[in-house]
């Protein structure tokens, strides 16, 4: 399970256009112990993180977003606070180019044993997340 090494709550910002895949994947962060808040599009995203740029852990942000891209929402995300933690989510490969930092690629479906495994990817290097420190534990609930 997910545990904290601080005293500071740990919450996700999901970025989805997709009402039921964003509802689940709100479920799935919830049930490995992280609290998120959730968004339809990359508008919405970085108002909230500009507004509050310390009160999220993460992104988890899908890149075939409606409105503004998930490579713009991305981008003006990191302009807002540029050490923020991005899982990328799609259900189309990405392209063969490096990932930016303090980033990973999870892809769609994924199931919530993915999800433990790639968040304790990005956040297991302190280096990766310099605002909130963290572990999941990949094994099996």
């Amino acid at each position: 399970m997910f545990e904290p090494t601080d005293a500071s709550p740990h919450e996700a910002l999901v970025v989805d256009d997709d009402d039921d895949v964003r509802a689940v994947s709100v479920r799935m962060l919830e049930h490995i112990g992280i609290e998120a808040t959730a968004v339809a599009s990359g508008e919405q995203a970085v108002s909230l993180l500009r507004a509050s740029p310390a009160a999220f852990s993460l992104v988890m942000l899908d890149l075939n977003l409606s409105s503004l891209s998930g490579e713009s929402t991305f981008e003006q995300l990191r302009e807002a606070r540029a050490d923020i933690p991005v899982l990328f989510v799609s259900g189309d490969r990405p392209r063969e180019t490096p990932a930016p930092p303090h980033s990973r690629f999870l892809e769609k479906p994924f199931s919530i044993a993915d999800l433990r495994r790639r968040l304790g990817e990005l956040l297991a290097d302190p280096g990766e997340q310099s605002q909130s420190r963290a572990r999941i534990d990949t094994a099996a609930p």
